[in-house]
């Protein structure tokens, strides 16, 4: 066991050998002495900043007794094969941490050395008053030799340009010296140079392009240009950093995830239509292109949108033309022609019999004649009409009902938004409550809810059974004795759906029918 005068030998004996030099020897001799004079027989060392290994001996053997100690910059154990005295590692203690500064010293110099001999930027190490003190192989081949001269003001800059290259500079701060890294960034600087000019002519480009550029990243936007800012009603401000999803019509969400999905994936998407909500709620329709783009280094998708709702609503209106042309020409050529030639034949008749029975039902074919020419005329309204605007619901439910020598109740009052098709859609509907559901009477209820305008029409007649419900307003559908062409209930629906309302039909109370009619109500200023 180490005695006191032992110990003090040890002391002084390490601290003398505890100095910068070999940092692999210095750890050998270190550990020897240890193990000689507290009599351990194996030793392990390790450093992992500079990959350092000791064993001693090289395979450890006959050590069952071992004490380790771990510091900031390594690792350490000793063994024997007898007990460890309790009181070596407090002794032990002192000396390893003198240990640890040396290796921090020794450290910080290896990796020192290693950046000046390996390192491909420029480094050079000053006094505190500037001169240069040491350089790397980089530095004097670039600047020189400039060991013992004070480096140029420029060189402590965050930028310098030296022999027609650019190089970023990083200053540290050691306390005793002050270490300068140099990086050639002159590619760098080139390219952004390259890049603000480009920068540039996309910004030319994109302000003055006469439709909307976008660009999102993370399904945000980040980019958007004045007209972009025109088609949405957003401000640039308010578009930064706004979810794609806001302006986006929920109708068309699950099929621009797709869409987005193919984008990001490197897929280009065709031109396609798609439909965007504007600030002030308005629905657009927008041709679309999209494609994959860096942005700040990152993915992202830059699109083009071209308004063409007006085309889309000009589309709407032809293919409605066009088939409510169809119908006019199938009514014409079916319905009119049938009861053309059922006169012809019943005058035959009446010529050849003399029968006048003949002429009532001559009268009632022309009859029917007049009342297909008024639902033609109601077709062409349809195809006509298209301009909207306020009606006083009550006001044009009372000057329709005057027509009719039946009680009718009006109660309450709302303004809609719809056109001169309604008065036909009315009258079809109160027409129906008088010939098919034979009523005595009808109430009409107007009721103002949050954004639209209810009309309820209820007769008190032989009412519509449940099995037909649903289909009186098909095109062409006829129920009963007195059906005609089948398709007052049918124009109804397209006058009503196309100034964007609703109707439907439900039972009355205690019997007949009510058909219900919702229409945008007016918004107030």
């Amino acid at each position: 066991m180490i005695d006191k005068l032992g110990y003090l030998t040890t002391l002084y004996e390490l601290s003398l050998m505890l100095y910068p030099k070999d940092v692999e020897d210095m750890l050998k001799e270190f550990a020897k002495i240890i193990m000689t004079r507290f009599g351990f027989s194996c030793a392990y060392i390790e450093v992992p900043l500079l990959e350092i290994k000791i064993s001693i001996p090289k395979k450890i053997g006959n050590c069952e007794n071992r004490i380790a100690f771990e510091r900031k910059n390594f690792r350490i154990m000793f063994g024997r094969r007898r007990e460890i005295p309790e009181k070596y590692p407090k002794i032990l203690d002192s000396i390893l941490s003198k240990l640890d500064q040396v290796l921090e010293f020794a450290i910080l110099s290896n990796i020192r050395k290693r950046l000046l001999e390996n390192n491909e930027d420029i480094i050079i190490f000053l006094e505190r008053d500037h001169i240069v003190k040491e350089m790397n192989k980089k530095a004097l081949e670039i600047l020189g030799d400039l060991r013992g001269k004070v480096i140029d003001k420029a060189w402590l800059s965050d930028i310098v340009k030296h022999d027609g290259r650019y190089y970023a500079i990083s200053k540290y701060d050691f306390g005793f010296e002050i270490g300068i890294i140099a990086k050639d960034v002159t590619e760098k600087i080139k390219l952004e140079e390259k890049l603000r000019k480009s920068e540039k002519m996309f910004k030319l480009l994109v302000e003055t392009a006469p439709f909307s550029i976008l660009i999102y990243k993370d399904e945000k936007w980040v980019y958007a240009n004045k007209e972009a800012e025109k088609l949405l009603g957003y401000s640039k401000d308010e578009l930064i950093g706004m979810p794609i999803w806001n302006v986006i019509h929920p109708d068309y969400h699950e099929r621009a995830k797709e869409i987005i999905r193919k984008r990001l994936s490197g897929i280009p998407d065709l031109v396609h239509v798609s439909k965007i909500v504007r600030k002030d709620g308005e629905a657009r329709y927008v041709l679309v292109n999209g494609r994959l783009i860096k942005w700040d280094d990152e993915n992202a998708i830059i699109v083009t949108l071209v308004d063409i709702t007006r085309q889309k609503i000009l589309e709407e209106r032809l293919r409605e033309l066009v088939e409510n042309l169809s119908l006019i020409n199938s009514i014409l050529r079916h319905d009119v022609l049938n009861n053309v030639t059922s006169i012809l034949a019943y005058l035959e008749l009446y010529r050849e019999e003399g029968n006048e029975a003949y002429l009532s039902k001559i009268e009632d074919s022309a009859k029917r004649i007049v009342d297909i020419i008024k639902v033609v005329r109601e077709l062409e309204e349809v195809v006509r009409n298209g301009n909207l605007k306020e009606i006083r619901l009550r006001d044009l439910i009372e000057s329709i009902v005057s027509c009719y020598d039946v009680k009718i109740e009006i109660e309450g009052d709302c303004v809609a938004i719809a056109d001169e098709g309604l008065r036909s859609v009315i009258g079809n509907i109160i027409d129906n409550a008088l010939k098919h559901s034979k009523t005595d009477k009808i109430d009409i209820k107007i009721k103002e809810e949050d954004d639209f305008c209810e009309i309820r029409i209820a007769d008190f007649g032989i009412g519509i059974p449940d099995e037909i419900k649903d289909r009186v307003f098909e095109r062409g559908f006829k129920f009963g004795e007195n059906a005609n062409t089948g398709l007052g209930l049918y124009i109804a629906k397209k006058v009503v759906e196309r100034v964007g309302g609703s109707i439907s039909v439900e039972d009355n109370k205690p019997r007949g029918s009510v058909f219900i009619i919702r229409l945008k109500k007016r918004t107030k200023a």
